[in-house]
């Protein structure tokens, strides 16, 4: 892995704090404590998501989760990293401290983005937890045994609801003759699409790496024309901060 240099030196670039935190009270979309329980969202709440994944292409939903259920995620991260970790020390890769202009493969269950930053993925703590959230098949943040957890975040129906709306917008006068959405089991025009969710991963920084550039992890279907977003990330902090 080479080290890369990703920002400018350019002293005349003014970074305007009160601008930023501007810019992130407008993407903000705070929950009432009922729509936290029951991860039902209220049409006033789910119409600012849709406007603002619309508009500017993120939001921010604090309490989207349960602190928890998130945390308990990081915590299987962690002892899936340890256990990479002492894995690659065997192969003379320490990834707290990397060698000079070092080359690391991908792997299976982690993959290098760059110096002490890594893509972490079907590790064994992971994977456990990911087959207890498929059992839980009852959509967050509702679970029959209140005693427990329910650890589904792959299954948050407003959310997905939400995500539906922001995709799949059927408005235009042409939207009734989609008739092609009759095929392969569709409902057909005033159905929409649904939506494939990847797993649950996880992207871990340790200290020593830089910041993060700007970038798109995928690219556009077409660039002569502005369509609605077809690709979400969602992000959720899962360490003590």
């Amino acid at each position: 892995i080479i080290s890369v240099k990703y920002w400018t030196n350019n002293e005349s670039i003014n970074f305007d704090i009160i601008k930023e935190r501007q810019r992130i009270n407008d993407v903000t979309i705070n929950l009432i404590e009922s729509e936290k329980q029951t991860g039902i969202f209220s049409d006033f709440t789910r119409n600012r998501i849709v406007t603002s994944l619309s508009d500017r292409g993120l939001c921010i939903i604090p309490g989207l989760f349960d602190p928890n259920v998130v945390l308990h995620w990081g915590k299987a991260t962690k002892k899936d990293l340890k256990d990479a970790m002492k894995q690659l020390i065997k192969q003379d890769i320490n990834l707290c401290d990397l060698k000079p202009n070092q080359i690391i493969d991908n792997f299976y269950e982690l993959a290098m983005r760059e110096p002490y930053r890594m893509d972490l993925r079907n590790g064994k703590e992971m994977n456990r937890l990911k087959q207890e959230s498929k059992d839980q098949s009852t959509a967050y943040p509702i679970i029959d045994n209140s005693s427990k957890l329910n650890k589904n975040l792959c299954n948050h129906s407003s959310l997905i609801e939400s995500l539906h709306e922001v995709m799949n917008p059927i408005d235009g006068e042409y939207a009734r003759g989609n008739w092609g959405r009759w095929n392969f089991d569709g409902l057909g025009p005033d159905s929409k699409p649904s939506i494939t969710i990847a797993d649950i991963g996880a992207v871990v920084s340790l200290p020593g790496c830089v910041d993060q550039t700007i970038h798109a992890d995928t690219s556009h279907i077409y660039t002569h024309v502005h369509l609605p977003g077809h690709y979400f990330n969602l992000f959720l902090i899962a360490s003590e901060v």
